[in-house]
């Protein structure tokens, strides 16, 4: 069997093997910061305390609060930025009449657990106190290291009792450590994230 599916296979060779180690983080870094200075014109940005969100709007006029969701962005917990996933948050926006907010939180390995959790529910607690919102439909969601720290912020959430979502949206979650230990993948038929960029981020 082939290591990638036949439509990846022409584009999977050129990919990196590895998106991040501690040699490269800086660099990454770098060009992260340079995509997120870029701010579209549909986009608005605020701070939920020390914590910045990049807001996006349906463009279908409301009569009343509007629905609203979290999204937090993936990056293994030490790359990324809330800018990556303009146009997924822009999308849910428009798809679901939605508020949405994409939350800037601090990464690792500077800013360890609970540091991005605790932003994540400062722009939480934000979103929900907004007037153009319904705290009653407030939705969290994220993808790979995102959809982790959804999870998390579920549980957070129902702890503190300040905003209760109706519901999270994980996609592909990193939850769970002990994959770092898995011995029975091939690194070779692996692109961009592979158990040694697993273990840095965990």
């Amino acid at each position: 069997m082939p290591p990638f599916h036949p439509d990846l296979q022409s584009v999977a060779r050129w990919l990196p093997r590895r998106a991040v180690s501690e040699r490269s983080l800086p660099v990454v870094r770098f060009f992260t910061r340079l995509q997120a200075r870029r701010v579209p014109g549909d986009v608005e940005i605020h701070h939920a305390g020390d914590v910045v969100v990049r807001l996006h709007r349906p463009t279908v006029p409301a009569s009343g609060p509007r629905p609203a969701v979290l999204w937090i962005h993936g990056g293994g917990f030490v790359i990324g930025s809330a800018a990556q996933d303009d146009g997924t948050a822009r999308r849910l926006a428009q798809q679901l009449g939605a508020v949405v907010a994409a939350v800037e939180y601090r990464l690792a390995p500077e800013h360890p657990f609970p540091a991005p959790l605790e932003d994540c529910h400062a722009a939480l607690v934000w979103l929900a106190n907004r007037a153009d919102v319904d705290e009653t439909r407030v939705a969290i969601g994220g993808a790979s290291a995102g959809g982790g720290l959804a999870a998390g912020l579920a549980l957070l959430a129902r702890e503190r009792g300040q905003v209760r979502p109706v519901l999270q949206m994980l996609a592909y979650p990193m939850l769970d450590d002990r994959t770092v230990l898995r011995t029975d993948i091939d690194p070779r038929h692996l692109r961009l994230w592979d158990n040694r960029a697993n273990r840095f981020g965990w």
